[in-house]
């Protein structure tokens, strides 16, 4: 790796074979072999679960935390690549429970706590319990820091010079809003370009995501790379 530097030399290659290359961001999620400085450097900057102690992922609610995603993107762009790959896939969801959350949330809605705070166990964003205008409004709320991180991702497009370098996401349909993307706003606004859909849970995807992309843009479903138990 200090020879090499490999993302010059993909780009390179892609590139002499009219090929497009993507730069691809495992987008949170610091619990793999390798851990980065900036995030044993910056504890405050993780998020809280909601059952509460510290998560071993970072808080896209947070600036400080978005700026520095958004400088490993543009160092990416720099080296040519043809476009940006998000994958909200790893590893949701992007904005927790971080106190700095919940305050805002408790600031803007009365004192109303979000729902699930330290409730005692882990939601997944599907348990049948988890519907009304309630958990819609919290997801809702939370989910703003990563559309934030959005607008400063394309902000940082313009800066390079390259405003409409495409953007795309892979998510999990069903838990799309639970994640903490919600889409209609990143599509409304321009912030992406293509989604991609990974059905982990199942097959189904969600007529709203077919509605909020319809005519604006592409939705293309991954098929799984392992047999049917059917």
């Amino acid at each position: 790796l200090r020879k090499y530097n490999l993302l010059a030399v993909a780009v390179e290659e892609a590139h002499r074979y009219s090929m497009e290359l993507y730069g691809y961001m495992r987008i949170n999620g610091f619990a793999g072999n390798v851990t980065p400085k900036f995030y044993t450097d910056h504890p405050e900057l993780h998020d809280e679960r909601e059952i509460g102690g510290r998560s071993q992922r970072m808080c896209f609610y947070l600036p400080e935390f978005r700026k520095w995603k958004v400088e490993i993107a543009r160092e990416v762009v720099r080296h040519g690549a043809d476009g940006l790959l998000i994958d909200l896939t790893r590893s949701p969801q992007m904005v927790e429970y971080h106190p700095a959350v919940v305050r805002a949330y408790e600031g803007k809605y009365g004192g109303l706590p979000p729902r699930n705070l330290k409730r005692g166990y882990v939601s997944y964003g599907i348990h049948p319990l988890e519907t009304g205008e309630e958990w819609i409004r919290w997801w809702k709320f939370r989910a703003e820091g990563f559309t934030q991180f959005g607008r400063e991702l394309r902000a940082m497009l313009a800066e390079e010079g390259k405003p409409r370098l495409p953007i795309h996401l892979q998510v999990r349909p069903k838990m799309a809003l639970f994640d903490g993307l919600d889409f209609s706003v990143w599509v409304n606004e321009g912030l992406t370009d293509c989604l991609n859909v990974w059905p982990t849970t199942d097959w189904e995807v969600p007529a709203e995501i077919f509605d909020a992309a319809r005519g604006k843009v592409p939705v293309r479903c991954t098929v799984a790379a392992f047999p049917s138990s059917e």
